[in-house]
């Protein structure tokens, strides 16, 4: 037995028949019986955990960004719009599943219809931003539509690109939950009472394959959101569908076919591998299409944007989502993988958590990068072999140790202490500029967790001590200067954005953006003018070009104005990167 398996120790459930041991950071679940039995396990034994965990978190996220944007009426009628959408959207999923779900949210402490507004609300915001993008007017003024970043990757190597002939697959799943996730990483071995063993990597409290997904039949499955405008309020939750493919499918083929039968609610990219065939796909798909890509030159590459011609025509005129932080990272992982034709797990794991910038060749802590600042959890799976190995650090875990597991003997262990080696990959090492990701992670977490722009500059400011010139805390910096009546530090920081970056791109876009709204708080209307048409000018995308356009427009600003904008500051990045 490794050093790491000396140091577990193994705990039952109440009925006996569940187990949650410890390894190097990861909580290890062992669950068998009903679907019922099975969340009563998992909250006997993650019950502490799973109630500061991410499921309480998730029941209060859209409803948390609504107080914090809206007044009065506005407020009462929109929080109930979207908790109404949130509980009819879980309520499509199957009766088991949801009993479940209730169970687990019961040991926890949270009611059903708290249970129901956090397994719809990831459906639901894509709902609600499809429909923001239908409208100019909306897109600009809608908060929630960027309460998610979406900077998720995903990569599968086919057996013929891969150092040991084997198919390899790694993911990144990045999503608002900053303290929440990384708190608790989670893997979860099952045995049901019908169908086949399967598992998932989660954190605590959240009890479903829909994200990250494995089974016995060699089937491995993630997903990446993506925004469409074939989205409807009629279709199943992604947790119900992904769960019913993990669950049941046992090739690739049975899991296209499962999908191609559903009814999506919203937008996503679904990366399925499977090892005994050495197959892979993603499948780009929503409400009302779906589209499937297989690997080219061995290399299958999923971002957060669809790329098939039948795809992108669903994809909203304002997608409201950063799609150029989606592409860079796309190209990105291209360029890394292009050509390779020995990759190994550990080279996934580098590329999971690269943060060299397409394009331009600069190493960034924040950005447009593979490796983003709130990527929440990291896998690498050799998929022929049966193992996975997984982060075990806080955001961003991709640049923490990865700890290894062997599934056939996780689930041959139930009961007892499983005795097999699998090496762990470690950390590649001090990581230059992460105690400014640090510092910016905090920042992320006082504004939109807690609506406190002050305390969210202050931790900004400390950043830059260490990165002065990182183009992300300069203007991030400056618009949150700038909602708070900071004019001058905000035009400070804008300016020294310009002066270190000259180069004509979309950053420089929202310098200009952030000199044009300080010139009209100082009532220089010329000056403001003048801003605005080189904002105008160095648009380079139609999206890009309407936000110019549309602030050019709009009456001068005063600084509460900008106070919707709190959200956006970090989470929407397509306002600001």
């Amino acid at each position: 037995m490794t050093e790491n398996k000396q140091k577990e120790r193994l705990i039952f459930s109440g009925d006996g028949k569940g187990t949650v041991r410890r390894k190097a950071g990861v909580y290890v679940l062992h669950m068998q019986g009903t679907d019922v039995q099975m969340a009563e396990q998992h909250a006997q034994l993650l019950g502490p955990q799973a109630k500061n965990g991410l499921l309480p978190f998730m029941a209060n996220y859209l409803t948390g960004h609504i107080k914090r944007q809206k007044h009065g009426i506005q407020r009462l009628v929109a929080n109930s719009v979207v908790e109404g959408l949130c509980r009819h959207v879980a309520r499509h999923m199957p009766k088991g599943q949801m009993q479940a779900f209730y169970r687990l949210g019961k040991g926890i402490g949270l009611s059903r219809a708290q249970v129901d507004v956090a397994l719809g609300s990831a459906d639901a915001l894509l709902i609600l931003m499809a429909g923001a993008g239908r409208t100019a007017k909306w897109a600009m003024q809608a908060g929630l539509a960027h309460a998610v970043p979406l900077s998720c990757s995903g990569v599968v190597i086919s057996p013929e690109a891969s150092a040991n002939g084997h198919l390899l697959h790694g993911r990144n799943l990045d999503y608002d939950g900053l303290g929440f996730w990384d708190n608790s990483h989670t893997v979860a071995f099952l045995k049901p009472e019908r169908g086949q063993p399967y598992g998932f990597i989660t954190t605590a409290g959240i009890h479903t394959a829909a994200l990250t997904g494995f089974n016995a039949s060699g089937i491995f499955a993630a997903v990446n959101t993506a925004p469409t405008r074939a989205c409807s309020w009629r279709g199943e939750p992604l947790f119900a569908v992904m769960e019913r493919v993990v669950r049941n499918a046992r090739d690739l083929d049975e899991a296209i076919a499962i999908l191609s039968g559903a009814k999506i609610a919203s937008g996503y990219n679904i990366h399925i591998s499977h090892g005994p065939s050495g197959r892979s796909a993603v499948v780009e798909i929503a409400y009302s299409g779906m589209a499937v890509r297989y690997p080219e030159h061995g290399i299958l590459l999923a971002t957060n944007h669809y790329t098939t011609d039948k795809m992108v025509k669903t994809m909203p005129e304002i997608p409201l989502v950063d799609v150029r932080n989606s592409r860079m990272r796309l190209n990105r992982l291209r360029q890394i993988f292009q050509g390779q034709k020995a990759v190994d797990a550990k080279a996934i794991v580098r590329a999971l958590g690269d943060r060299l910038e397409f394009g331009n060749g600069v190493l960034h802590p924040l950005g447009d990068v593979v490796g983003n600042y709130m990527n929440l959890s990291s896998i690498v799976a050799d998929v022929t072999a049966g193992r996975f190995w997984m982060a075990s650090g806080k955001a961003p875990v991709a640049l923490s140790d990865y700890v290894g597991f062997d599934m056939n003997r996780e689930w041959a262990a139930f009961g007892r202490m499983p005795e097999y080696e699998v090496e762990d990959i470690a950390a590649p090492g001090e990581i230059k500029g992460l105690r400014c990701t640090r510092m910016f992670q905090e920042a992320h977490k006082a504004l939109i967790h807690h609506a406190d722009a002050d305390m969210c500059l202050e931790f900004i400011l400390e950043a830059l001590k260490e990165c002065p010139n990182e183009p992300h805390l300069l203007l991030t910096g400056a618009l949150v200067a700038l909602s708070i009546g900071q004019i001058r530090l905000a035009e400070k920081l804008a300016d020294t954005y310009l002066v270190q970056r000259p180069e004509t791109d979309a950053r420089r876009f929202r310098a200009h953006l952030i000199l044009g709204w300080v010139a009209q708080l100082n009532g220089n209307a010329a000056e403001a003018s003048q801003q605005m048409q080189q904002a105008v000018a160095l648009a380079n995308d139609e999206e890009t070009r309407f936000e110019a356009r549309w602030w050019a427009k709009q009456r001068p600003l005063v600084a509460k104005d900008l106070h919707r904008f709190h959200v956006d500051l970090f989470s929407g990045r397509r306002l600001i990167f």
